[in-house]
């Protein structure tokens, strides 16, 4: 596990994506690009985003019909 970790570039603190295939029952890891909000936003703004997109999806979903 330990190279597979090395292999990614892996290092403490950084974000990882796990995915599991149900077909082949493979648990599948990779690194998350790190993302660099724009001057002025707080570090809890897209976690707050991701909340209200999932709170008001359906609406979200039924305004690009209008």
């Amino acid at each position: 596990m330990t190279e597979a970790i090395k292999q990614l570039g892996l290092g403490q603190g950084d974000t990882v994506q796990v995915e599991v295939d149900p077909k082949s029952e493979q648990i599948i890891i990779q690194k998350s690009n790190k993302i660099t909000l724009p001057l002025g936003l707080s570090d809890d703004f897209l976690e707050n985003l991701s909340q209200v997109m999932d709170s008001y999806d359906e609406t979200l979903k039924g305004l690009k019909d209008i």
